[in-house]
């Protein structure tokens, strides 16, 4: 198929163009339009490709949909987390869950859409990005994508269901992914399950790591996996505890025992619900206003987490999270 070339693509009907659209040949063409925020989610964004997204399930004239991004630097590099924030430090925590929830519904209808689904996945795609992209039906990479689940660093969790594919992956390769929030390329992301090959990307890299990270992050207790890490003869596991180190303590316990409680989830829908109700709980705790405070807002990099070390957080704390 070929894509609409740029001027033949439209605003949307209810009046964003934060979201461009596009038809031919029996196809839905969707353009996330932000490209200075690297096409980033806002709520009226999510609002509209769920209606857009609904309306097309009834109309024949349409048989499959095709998802990217203004620009070459991004698909989408997750949800406006800096309005998220505002809404949460405004007195409105409601409207923050509120996003996240709805964003969770709109990653729910593309993994289940009745129709095939195409994504691509060039540059940035992060966060609510692989919420867009990751459970759809057709998920070509580009060689030159950069994936990620970086919410530790912020104080949150790994959330949009990714979870659900972070327990299925080989050995502890997405406990790795969920707790660091490292970043990958094309060749890592069809490992872990997160994208499909578009050509021959080699080997993947994080394979020459999995002795490593497979030892070290076994088990359920985020201590002791730094405790491992810090004791480990690999200079690699070491340098990664130091990096896990200086994310949240809470949001690594958190992003541990997510991909363990997604492992035995019946389906999607059962991990997005379970996500609705952590994000709850961490927007409450109050490491993700400071994690966005610290790295997006004021960009000291310097937060003061709830916990001053991973030891420091008990079972009871990470199980409240999800009862919040």
């Amino acid at each position: 198929m070929k894509t609409p070339a740029p001027q033949e693509f439209s605003p949307s009907p209810r009046g964003t163009d934060e979201v461009l659209y596009a038809a031919g040949g029996g196809t839905a063409y969707v353009r996330l339009n932000r490209p200075k925020a690297l096409n980033s989610l806002t709520r009226v964004m999510v609002e509209d490709l769920c209606i857009q997204l609904d309306e097309w399930v009834t109309d024949d004239r349409v048989t499959a949909i095709v998802l990217d991004g203004t620009g070459d630097r991004a698909l989408c590099a997750g949800g406006d987390v800096k309005a998220v924030r505002a809404a949460i430090v405004n007195g409105d925590p409601d409207a923050a869950v509120d996003f996240w929830a709805r964003e969770y519904d709109l990653a729910l209808r593309l993994g289940t859409y009745p129709k095939p689904v195409t994504a691509h996945m060039r540059g940035v795609v992060m966060g609510g990005g692989l919420g867009l992209s990751a459970h759809v039906t057709h998920r070509p990479i580009g060689p030159d994508a950069r994936v990620a689940m970086p919410e530790t660093a912020i104080g949150f969790f790994p959330d949009v269901g990714i979870t659900r594919i972070f327990a299925r992956t080989p050995g502890e390769l997405g406990t790795y992914a969920a707790v660091t929030g490292a970043t990958f390329g094309a060749a890592d992301a069809v490992l872990l399950g997160l994208a499909d090959p578009s050509g021959d990307f080699g080997p993947a890299p994080i394979l020459v790591q999995q002795n490593w990270i497979d030892e070290c992050f076994a088990g359920d207790d985020p201590a002791a996996i730094i405790g491992r890490l810090e004791s480990h003869p690999a200079s690699e596991a070491r340098e990664c505890a130091a990096e896990v180190r200086r994310r949240s303590p809470l949001a690594v316990s958190a992003a541990l025992a997510r991909v363990r409680r997604a492992a035995t989830e019946a389906d999607l829908a059962e991990t997005l619900a379970v996500d609705t109700r952590l994000a709850r709980g961490m927007m409450l705790a109050g490491d993700f206003t400071e994690g966005v405070r610290a790295k997006l807002v004021d960009k000291d990099d310097r937060p003061r987490w709830r916990h001053a070390r991973i030891e420091d957080v008990t079972p009871a704390d990470v199980d409240a999270l999800f009862s919040a």
